[in-house]
C-alpha cells in the first residue's frame, strides 16, 4: 500500500532552526512510532453511534514521532517533530529515508533489515560522489628530493634553515646532504632502506633527512628521549641496518644491532664524498618515512607512509594556502609525529626558511614567542593544548589578549593531533582577530584527509566540524555494514585516496584489515582506510567529527591506545591483571587512569608503578593514577566492564618514602603552589612533581603562580630541571640576586643579526606573489 507522509511541525506558529544548529546538536531525540487501524465508518454502541473524527494532535510527548494510520487503501503517515531540535529540510530528508525504506522492502520483503536502501539516488551521488569530487593535480610524476634540488637551483644563497647560533643556505644544505647521501651509498642503502635517526631538530636533522631521500632510502625517526625498551622495540621492529645520530645521543640509545654514524663525529670522513646530486632511484610511489604509533599489543606498530602522500598533501596546501614573500615558517613538531613530515619539507622546497624552535623554548610560551616574534615568523603548526597554553600566558586583567600584539606577523596557525574544541575556537577568535585558524583532521596512516577554516563558524555552532577532504582523497561515512549512512547520522569515518599509507610494517594481516577495498572507486587497487572515528554529515557537506568507537585517545596531541599501557603494566612481576581508561582527573583534563590486581603474594606499593612505567613508556602515555582492586568487573561475556569501574584515585601517591616537611619560606610557597595545581593534600619536600602527576601544562600553571609569588621571572627549563621542592627552592635561593624584571631573553648574537639580514634582502623566490 503506498504511504503519504507530510510534514507536521507540533505547532503551526513554531519557526523550524537551521540546519547548521540542527547539525551541531548532541542531544538524543526522543522518538516514538505507532500504526493504527482505521475504525469502521459508524460504531454502534447500544442506543447510540459512535461516528469518527479527526483529532488534531497539537503536540506531542516525544521529540519525534511517527504515526501510521490506515486510510481505505492507503496509509497515511504523519511526522510529529518538536521545531527546537529539527528543521524542516531535516524532517523532510527522513521522511525520504522511510518511504525509500518502504519501497525496498515492498520490492523484495525477504531483504534482511540491516540491507534495506534509506538513501534516493541523488542522495547516493551526493555523499558518495559529488562530496568527494576532489580531484586536483600534485607532482607524481617527480619525488621529494627532486622538488628540493629545483628550488635549491632557484635560490641557493637564500637561507634554507634559521635557529639561535646556527643556520644553513639552501647552497649549504643541498651539497652537505648530497654527501651523506653518497656516503650511504657506499655503505649500502638504496631503494627503500630503512635507516634510522634519533636526533634533536637541528640542521643536522635536515641534512640526514634530505639525504636519506637523495639516496633513495627511508628514515625511520627514534625520538631521543624515549625510554630504551621503548627505543628497542621499535628499533627491533623496524630492523634497520643504520642508525645516523650525534654524540650527545649515544648514551641514551639500547644496546642494538644497527651500525651507528655520528654526523658530528664522522663529519670529516663524510665531508670527503663529492658534492654532487645522486640519482635518487626513489619515486613518489617509493617509502620515505615509517612512523611508529600506540598500538594494541604492547609494541608501537609502524605505518608505512609513501612519498606521493605528501607529495599530495604539500601540492594542496600551496595551492589553497601559498607562501608568500617574506614568509617563515616554525618547525617545532618532533620527527615521531606525522606532521612533521610538512612542517619540515612543504616550506623548505617553497624556499621559504623554517625556524628551528629548541625544546627548552617549547616548554616556555614567554621564551617561544619572543623567539617567533624575532623572527616574525608567519605560519606554525601546533596541538589545541599548545594554542591554549599561549592564550592564558598573555591574558591581561581587564585588558585584550596581548598574543596578537606580540606575534603581529603569525597569521597562519594551523591545528592538528587533537580535536579542536569550540571555546577555544572562538577564544581564538577574539584574541586573533583577522587571522587563520585552519583544524587539519589526519591521522598517521592517512595524513592529512580534511581540513575546516574556522573563520566560518557560525553562531550557533556547538562544534567545530573537520570540514572537508582535501583533493584527491574521499571520506566516507559508513554504517556497520559498511553502507553509507545519510546526513546527520552517525557512522564510522573511512578514508580512501592519495593520502592513504601503504600500510603496516612486517604486519600484512593487520594491513588487510585496515586498509580495505573501496566500493565506491573503479580505479584498480583503491583502497579506503577504517580510521574507528565517529563522524556525521552536515547538511552542508561539513564533517562533524564526534570520538571513537574504540578505546583509543588523543591526549595533548598524543594517540593512545589504552591496551598498549595496560600489556606494558601487565608485565610489571607483581601486577596479574590490569586495565587502562582515559577519564577526566579532578581538573577536568583528559587522563589516563590505571586499574589493577596485584597477585596474592605481593607487596607491590602504588607508588611504585609510576617510575616503573616512566622507564618503558613515553612520558605522555604513563597514567596519572593508580587503583587497587581485588578483581576487575566484568560483563556478563567475560570482557573488562569499564563503566563499573570506580572513579579513580586523583591524589597520586608519591613512591614509598619517608615524608619531609617543606623548611623554609620557599620551598612552603612551592609546596602549596603544588597542592593547590596538582590537587594534592600533602607535598613533602622530596616529592617528585611528575610522579605527582604533574605534566607539562600543569608545570606552566605552576610556573604563572610562583613567578607571581616571587615577584620575578624563573625560566621554566629551571622548574623541568629541579623537579622536587628541596631541588628547585635551593636553586631559586642561590639564584635569588638575579634581576627578575623580565623573563631571560633568548640570546642573540652575530649569527641571528646576519640571518635576518639575509631574511629581509633575499628575493622573493620565483612563481610566489607578493602578499596584498
Amino acid at each position: 500500500m503506498p504511504a503519504h507522509m507530510p510534514d507536521c511541525p507540533s505547532s503551526a506558529s513554531s519557526k523550524p532552526c537551521s540546519p547548521a544548529a540542527t547539525s551541531a546538536t548532541h542531544r538524543s531525540a526522543r522518538c516514538s512510532s505507532t500504526t493504527t487501524r482505521r475504525p469502521p465508518v459508524t460504531l454502534p454502541a447500544g442506543a447510540v453511534t459512535l461516528h469518527p473524527f479527526a483529532v488534531d494532535l497539537g503536540s506531542a510527548d516525544h521529540d519525534l514521532s511517527l504515526r501510521v494510520d490506515e486510510d481505505g487503501d492507503h496509509l497515511v503517515a504523519r511526522l510529529i517533530y518538536d521545531p527546537a531540535l529539527f528543521d524542516e529540510t531535516t524532517l523532510q530528508r527522513l521522511a525520504g529515508h522511510y518511504l525509500n525504506l518502504l519501497d525496498d522492502l515492498a520490492a523484495d520483503t525477504r531483504k534482511p533489515a540491516a540491507t534495506l536502501r534509506l538513501l534516493g539516488d541523488s542522495e547516493w551521488r551526493q555523499l558518495v560522489d559529488e562530496w568527494n569530487a576532489t580531484d586536483g593535480d600534485y607532482p607524481a610524476d617527480s619525488s621529494l628530493s627532486r622538488l628540493f634540488e629545483i628550488q635549491a637551483d632557484r635560490s641557493p644563497d637564500a637561507p634554507a634553515i634559521l635557529g639561535v647560533g646556527t643556520g644553513l643556505s639552501y647552497r649549504e644544505l643541498d651539497q652537505r646532504s648530497s654527501q651523506l647521501a653518497h656516503h650511504l651509498r657506499q655503505i649500502g642503502v638504496g631503494h627503500e632502506t630503512l635507516v634510522g635517526v634519533s636526533m634533536e631538530r637541528s640542521p643536522e636533522l635536515f641534512v640526514a633527512v634530505l639525504a636519506i631521500l637523495k639516496a633513495g632510502g627511508c628514515y625511520v625517526p627514534i625520538d631521543p628521549g624515549y625510554p630504551r625498551h621503548r627505543v628497542s622495540a621499535m628499533l627491533a621492529d623496524s630492523a634497520v641496518a643504520l642508525l645516523l645520530t650525534k654524540t650527545r645521543w649515544l648514551a641514551a640509545l639500547p644496546p642494538q644491532h644497527a651500525e651507528v654514524l655520528c654526523l658530528d663525529r664522522d663529519w670529516p670522513a663524510i665531508a670527503r664524498q663529492a658534492s654532487t646530486r645522486p640519482l635518487s632511484p626513489a619515486g613518489a610511489a617509493s617509502l620515505c618515512y615509517v612512523v611508529f604509533t600506540s598500538g594494541s599489543t604492547g609494541r608501537p606498530k609502524g605505518v608505512l607512509v609513501e612519498q606521493r602522500q605528501l607529495l599530495n598533501r604539500l601540492a594542496w596546501m600551496w595551492r589553497e594556502y601559498p607562501f608568500v614573500a617574506g614568509d617563515v615558517s616554525a618547525c617545532k613538531t618532533a620527527l615521531n609525529f606525522v606532521d612533521s613530515l610538512w612542517e619540515l619539507l612543504g616550506p623548505l622546497l617553497q624556499g621559504v626558511p623554517s625556524l628551528l624552535i629548541p625544546q627548552p623554548v617549547l616548554l616556555d610560551p614567554q621564551a617561544m614567542v619572543a623567539l617567533l616574534a624575532e623572527y616574525r615568523v608567519t605560519r606554525m603548526m601546533l596541538v589545541p593544548s599548545l594554542l591554549r597554553m599561549l592564550l592564558d600566558a598573555h591574558e591581561v586583567s581587564n585588558a585584550p589578549n596581548q598574543l596578537a600584539a606580540r606575534l603581529p606577523l603569525l597569521r597562519e596557525w594551523c591545528i592538528g593531533g587533537e580535536p579542536l574544541g569550540i571555546e577555544l575556537a572562538r577564544r581564538f577568535a577574539r584574541a586573533l582577530p583577522g587571522r587563520l585558524l585552519l583544524n587539519l583532521y589526519g591521522l598517521s596512516e592517512a595524513f592529512d584527509a580534511c581540513f575546516f577554516d574556522a573563520g566560518q563558524l557560525a553562531d550557533s555552532d556547538t562544534l567545530v566540524p573537520i570540514g572537508r577532504p582535501l583533493a584527491n582523497v574521499q571520506a566516507y561515512i559508513l554504517d556497520a555494514h559498511r553502507q553509507p549512512v545519510p546526513v546527520g547520522v552517525i557512522g564510522e569515518l573511512y578514508v580512501g585516496g592519495a593520502g592513504l599509507a601503504r600500510g603496516y610494517l612486517g604486519s600484512p594481516e593487520l594491513s588487510a584489515e585496515k586498509f580495505i577495498p573501496n566500493p565506491f572507486r573503479k580505479e584498480a587497487g583503491a583502497r579506503i582506510y577504517r580510521t574507528g572515528d565517529l563522524a556525521r554529515y552536515r547538511a552542508n557537506g561539513f564533517i562533524d567529527y564526534l570520538g571513537r568507537s574504540d578505546h583509543q585517545v588523543k591526549i595533548r596531541g598524543f594517540r593512545i591506545e589504552p591496551d598498549d599501557v595496560g600489556s606494558v603494566l601487565c608485565s610489571h612481576p607483581d601486577i596479574l591483571e590490569a586495565v587502562i581508561v582515559a577519564r577526566p582527573d579532578a581538573r577536568g583534563e583528559l587522563a589516563l587512569a590505571a586499574y589493577y590486581v596485584a597477585r596474592a603474594a605481593s607487596t607491590l606499593a602504588a607508588g611504585t608503578l609510576q617510575p616503573w612505567l616512566r622507564e618503558r613508556l613515553p612520558e605522555y602515555m604513563v597514567p596519572s593514577s593508580y587503583t587497587a582492586l581485588a578483581a576487575l568487573p566484568l560483563t556478563p561475556s567475560g570482557k573488562v566492564d569499564r563503566l563499573s569501574l570506580p572513579a579513580p584515585d586523583n591524589c597520586p601517591q608519591a613512591p614509598a618514602a619517608s615524608y619531609l616537611s617543606p623548611d623554609d619560606a620557599t620551598e612552603q610557597a612551592i609546596a602549596a603552589i603544588w597542592q593547590a595545581v596538582l590537587l594534592v593534600e600533602r607535598v613533602g619536600s622530596t616529592d617528585n612533581f611528575f610522579e605527582l602527576g604533574g605534566t607539562s601544562l600543569r608545570m606552566l600553571e605552576v610556573n604563572r603562580r610562583l613567578c607571581e609569588h616571587l615577584h620575578r621571572a624563573i625560566p621554566v627549563l629551571q622548574m623541568y630541571q629541579y623537579p622536587t621542592i628541596q631541588s628547585l627552592a635551593r636553586s631559586l635561593n642561590a639564584a635569588s640576586g638575579l634581576s627578575s624584571a623580565s623573563p631571560p631573553a633568548i640570546p642573540a648574537g652575530r649569527e641571528r643579526a646576519m640571518q635576518r639580514r639575509e631574511m629581509q634582502n633575499r628575493c622573493p623566490p620565483a612563481g610566489r606573489r607578493s602578499p596584498s
